[in-house]
């Protein structure tokens, strides 16, 4: 599952605001993380099925404003069902046991510096740094095989009531994944996105 739901107060779903609360705001959510057809398994160019049909994670997450420009956050991810369809891949000689239907995922802990705000400049800036910790089963697919540094610069505009998002950033793993022919190393990451805003920043 690439795309991870982030704590950070004043974001997106996933990605990250650059603007922060008051000092000693604070938050805790649980959210519920579905997604379908994950891990497409191929042949040439033939689709012939996916091997997570189904997936459900509960995520914990909660962050606290230590100051007026930095904020610690974490999230605990719960995977409370998952639908294994490995018999694609043993129906094909690669005899793979069934992945464990729940777990515990692995715990990302994260912390924001407000760099610029938009009270101040045109543009809103931060940076972003999350470790996540390998404290899921890696062999069920629900965690890393080590630690995961994700250090990421975060962008936002506000015009009138829409917020405009933008983060980039470097995931650098440690220790790489692997299975079968998957490999899974260091990652580029971008996105850009919108928000209706709550209210005006200025």
């Amino acid at each position: 599952v690439p795309f991870k739901l982030t704590p950070t107060m004043r974001s997106g779903m996933i990605l990250d605001g650059a603007e922060t609360p008051r000092k000693g705001a604070f938050h805790i959510d649980a959210l519920l993380d579905l997604n379908f057809g994950v891990l497409g398994l191929t042949q040439g160019n033939s689709k012939l099925g996916d091997l997570i049909p189904f997936r459900m994670d509960l995520h914990i997450m909660g962050s606290y404003q230590l100051h007026k420009r930095i904020e610690v956050a974490a999230d605990l991810p719960i995977t409370v069902f998952q639908l294994s369809n490995f018999g694609l891949l043993r129906d094909r000689g690669f005899y793979q046991s069934d992945l464990n239907l729940a777990g515990l995922g692995d715990l990302r802990v994260l912390g924001r510096f407000l760099v610029l705000s938009q009270k101040d400049f045109p543009l809103g800036l931060a940076g972003v740094l999350e470790v996540r910790f390998p404290t899921g089963n890696k062999y069920s697919l629900m965690g890393e095989w080590g630690v995961v540094f994700h250090p990421r610069i975060v962008l936002e505009r506000q015009i009138a009531f829409i917020r405009l998002l933008g983060n980039v950033g470097w995931r650098l793993r440690t220790d790489d994944g692997q299975y079968l022919n998957l490999y899974l190393g260091q990652e580029f990451v971008a996105g850009v996105g919108g928000a209706i805003a709550q209210k005006f920043a200025k």
